[in-house]
């Protein structure tokens, strides 16, 4: 009668006591014995069925992050990242409903807001502000925000400001005056180039404005401080000093 040793038990059974193999071209069997094939199959579909429980889900994203935080880990993370694959999959989370609600909680922490106001600050966040800003949905958004009270209320304290710090300066810009430098700029806005129309009229913009941003109180309208610009190239510009014009005002420079 032929024998055989099972791998994993270690004993010698009889050749029916193993799993015949038909594919194979001697008619061979299997390494394991049916008995230990029976307990491996077992194990791994309780293992399989314990991930898929809380608790195994829960330990087996416990090992995962404790494998992404070794060299080896976090390196193969990165290549993922850079991969096609991987830009592809980071998108669709960033679409799905549980990647905007992520972005949204990181976004209301202080890290988040701390990124955000740098992000504002920096020249390409302003780029990408103006760029959304000229579109249809940024105009329509800022018409909305306008008509909104808390936009109605920001608008009542910026011309309170403005009338206030108006009172500590001198305004003795005349009509004359006013169309005299828009003659001199080819009625066109000294900010952008681009010339005035009915839609986007011209606006008096401050070279030195009437309150700095460290609270000092700066100039009014007078015809060395004033030149033409649109009003968004005005608004873009806010309380921030014009340091290419500021060499045409000689009264700052004493």
């Amino acid at each position: 009668m032929d024998m055989k040793r099972c791998s994993k038990c270690g004993r010698e059974k009889e050749l029916s006591d193993f799993i015949y193999i038909v594919k194979t071209i001697n008619g061979s069997v299997t390494y394991n014995c049916k008995k230990c094939s029976k307990c491996r199959d077992r194990k791994r579909k309780e293992k399989k069925n314990y991930r898929n429980k809380p608790i195994g889900k829960e330990k087996e994203r416990e090992r995962k992050r404790n494998a992404d935080k070794t060299s080896k880990g976090k390196a193969s993370k990165k290549r993922y990242r850079t991969s096609p694959a991987g830009k592809a999959s980071k998108k669709r989370y960033k679409a799905s409903p549980a990647g905007k609600a992520s972005q949204e909680k990181y976004y209301a922490s202080p890290a988040g807001k701390a990124l955000r106001e740098k992000y504002k600050a920096s020249p390409a966040g302003k780029a990408s502000h103006n760029k959304y800003n000229a579109t249809p949905a940024g105009k329509a958004s800022r018409e909305k925000y306008k008509a909104s009270p808390a936009g109605k209320a920001t608008r009542a304290r910026e011309r309170h400001t403005r009338r206030a710090n108006g009172k500590l300066v001198v305004n003795d810009l005349t009509d004359e005056q006013w169309a005299k430098r828009l003659k001199e700029n080819n009625y066109c806005c000294y900010r952008c180039g681009k010339p005035f129309t009915i839609d986007d009229p011209a606006t008096r913009d401050h070279i030195v404005p009437p309150k700095l941003k460290n609270g000092q109180v700066g100039l009014g309208l007078t015809f060395e401080n004033i030149l033409p610009a649109h009003r968004s190239c005005n608004a873009s510009k806010s309380n921030k000093l014009d340091m290419g014009r500021l060499n045409t005002w000689f009264v700052l420079l004493k």
